[in-house]
């Protein structure tokens, strides 16, 4: 019994040890090489695996890596393991499971990175970060969005709008900034400090006048706000909104002032802060009070009334004037500093700093390159666990950055990528065939959150006109007309849905041998210094169907419902193309979207069936309108079947006709 006891109590001791052994041996294998863990100010971060990588053109590099952090101890660290996501409480030492986003860039005038938010008329609307994308480019020509992250915190409550400020290329959104809240410049200037921290963020109202073409014709400070102009005097008027953001109306008692009705924007989400942008509509010359989405200007200085008139378009923003924010087009806000020149800025005394949360982050290495970065969070079952802050400067040194910046996170962080010809992104969330972006990254929430502005990194791209013409069935020729750059760009290619890239010739590129009506993604590209550049520009075009042939008709004499009927029936072998089939006899006209007819038996259609016809309506560009035969009935006789021989094509507008 004592050596069955000893055997017991040995393989016990072998046990113990040997679980031991291989929850060592597991820690170990996780850093098993030191030298690729980045350890600094109690956290730890490695990458075990890049699992996408990809040049997105444009100086612009993606990586998805599968990594690892952990808080050292519960000074930089607290609560579970995934934050609100559960998980357990945290241990510290242990490597948790991450998944980290990165984009790489050196931003200059051609590449850069430019805030944007989507306003609506006089609201800051609330929207996903591809929203925002698609807005922005379709409100910039010749800029494409590569790639974008979310940006600052926001109000999700009327009138919404962010916490800090929000300023893309010279356009300020807004410039009023919320107590604890900081604001960073772009410089996207090529040099080694792109990323710039404002302090003096004083600011003016200014008016801006364009012309047809959009081009500045006047620009200068206004002075006066909702006050009537003295002599050389310019001054501007909009909605205030109150301390409860209330909208509060402003009496107009001036003469000739210059009113933008329902302006495209038109908002103001703080006291004393306005953004409006829109074409005059009204000359107004006597007292009026605004309402939402109206602003107004009047000017007693003459240059600026020579410019004023219905149809001019005006802007009227606050615009930054010290002299620390001079040459930057761009800001935005945010809540806490990560890294200065490699110091930790972090402050663990609160839950928002020492939790683990998804995060989103900004930052730039010693050489002026930017970073920036979203760790996935509060989903511990698939290792998507989130950091504190400490673990991010870890995750910020280990990419290299000197300084870092915290951007909004939570179920905010979102990190978008344009997609590539012959390149899928693994396991991209939420995935559409119709979107032109890859949501890169696993939202916390469980969807695409809409948020109160962005980060964009767009790239300059020349702008085309792209038309199409002879439109057969199986061939058709694209034709590529460069409107800008034409001096720099020789060489224009395109290709067919990702296919064969194919150079512009004489503005065109022919194709045959496509199939019928099918429908073609033309996208087009540069070529320089032995490389092709994606412009990110391309249009769709589809072949047409080829016209329908009528194979055969039928005329029967049936019992329908209990009553004698006619049963005509025409078979066409491209029904698909066919809107509506039109039967004519005499004056009456039977409409059938099968091509089947049913006409209870009556004298006005025996009588009047010799002068039997057909129409076929059809989709406008569906077909090829190279027919001139004609469709007749061929000696009538009045039995089971009748037979129709040639046919004809007539296009009237929207319409065409198959008639005898």
């Amino acid at each position: 019994m004592n050596i069955i006891k000893k055997n017991i109590k040995m393989g016990f001791i072998i046990f113990l040890v040997w679980m031991i052994s291989f929850a060592w041996i597991s820690q170990i294998k996780l850093h098993a090489d030191e030298s690729n863990v980045t350890t600094v100010n109690g956290a730890s971060y490695y990458v075990e695996e890049t699992t996408d990588e990809k040049d997105l053109g444009y100086g612009v590099h993606y990586q998805r890596d599968i990594s690892y952090t952990s808080a050292n101890n519960s000074e930089v660290c607290k609560g579970n393991a995934a934050g609100s996501g559960g998980g357990g409480p945290v241990e510290f030492g242990k490597f948790y499971e991450q998944q980290v986003n990165v984009l790489e860039l050196n931003p200059s005038q051609e590449v850069k990175i430019v805030p944007w938010a989507l306003l609506d008329g006089p609201r800051w609307a609330l929207a996903t970060v591809r929203t925002m994308a698609i807005d922005y480019e379709a409100t910039h020509p010749g800029w494409k969005v590569v790639a974008a992250t979310n940006g600052d915190f926001f109000k999700q409550s009327e009138p919404y709008g962010s916490t800090g400020v929000t300023i893309s290329s010279g356009e300020y959104l807004k410039t009023h900034v919320q107590a604890g809240h900081f604001t960073l410049g772009f410089r996207n200037d090529g040099s080694t400090e792109q990323l710039v921290e404002i302090t003096d963020l004083s600011s003016k109202p200014t008016l801006t006048i364009y012309d047809d073409n959009g081009s500045i014709l006047y620009h200068d400070f206004v002075q006066k706000v909702n006050e009537k102009p003295a002599q050389n005097e310019t001054a501007v008027f909009y909605i205030n909104r109150t301390g409860d953001f209330q909208s509060g109306f402003i009496p107009m008692d001036v003469n000739d002032v210059y009113l933008a009705h329902y302006a495209p924007t038109a908002v103001t989400v703080t006291p004393g802060y306005f953004y409006g942008k829109g074409k005059i509509t009204d000359k107004v010359t006597q007292k009026r009070e605004l309402t939402l989405g109206e602003f107004a200007v009047s000017s007693l200085d003459s240059t600026v009334a020579s410019y004023l008139k219905v149809g001019a378009m005006i802007r009227v923003q606050y615009e930054f004037t010290s002299e620390q924010t001079q040459g930057i087009e761009s800001f935005i806000g945010y809540p806490t500093k990560i890294m200065l020149d490699s110091v930790y800025q972090g402050n663990n005394a609160d839950d928002f700093h020492y939790s683990r949360h998804p995060r989103t982050m900004i930052g730039q290495k010693e050489d002026g390159t930017i970073v920036m970065a979203v760790v996935d969070g509060r989903q511990p079952t698939i290792g998507r666990y989130g950091a504190c802050t400490a673990e991010m400067s870890a995750i910020m040194t280990h990419y290299g950055c000197v300084d870092a910046w915290n951007l909004d996170g939570g179920g905010s962080s979102t990190l978008i990528i344009r997609k590539q010809d012959g390149w899928k992104l693994t396991n991209p969330y939420n995935d559409s065939e119709l979107s032109d972006f890859y949501v890169t990254n696993s939202p916390s929430d469980g969807r695409e959150r809409t948020d109160g502005n962005c980060l964009l990194i767009v790239a300059k791209v020349p702008e085309f006109d792209i038309q199409v013409s002879d439109v057969t069935s199986t061939s058709l020729v694209v034709h590529v007309d460069l409107l800008t750059d034409k001096d720099r760009w020789k060489e224009i290619y395109v290709a067919l849905n990702g296919g064969e890239k194919i150079k512009v010739v004489d503005g065109k590129v022919s194709y045959n041998d496509l199939n019928v009506h099918e429908s073609y993604q033309f996208k087009l590209y540069g070529y320089e210094n032995g490389k092709y550049l994606d412009f990110m520009t391309y249009e769709r075009f589809h072949t047409a169907f080829k016209f329908p042939t009528l194979l055969s008709t039928r005329f029967e004499m049936k019992n329908v419902n209990d009553v004698n009927s006619f049963v005509i029936s025409c078979t066409f072998d491209k029904t698909n193309a066919i809107r509506k089939v039109m039967l004519i006899v005499g004056d009456q006209t039977y409409t059938s979207t099968s091509g089947i007819f049913v006409i209870e038996e009556n004298p006005y259609f025996f009588v009047h069936i010799d002068q039997l016809k057909f129409k076929i309506r059809l989709d406008l560009d569906d077909y090829e309108n190279e027919f001139e035969e004609d469709l007749s009935l061929v000696n009538p006789i009045y039995t089971n079947e009748y037979c129709f021989s040639e046919f004809r094509v007539r296009v009237h507008g929207l319409m065409s006709e198959l008639f005898d």
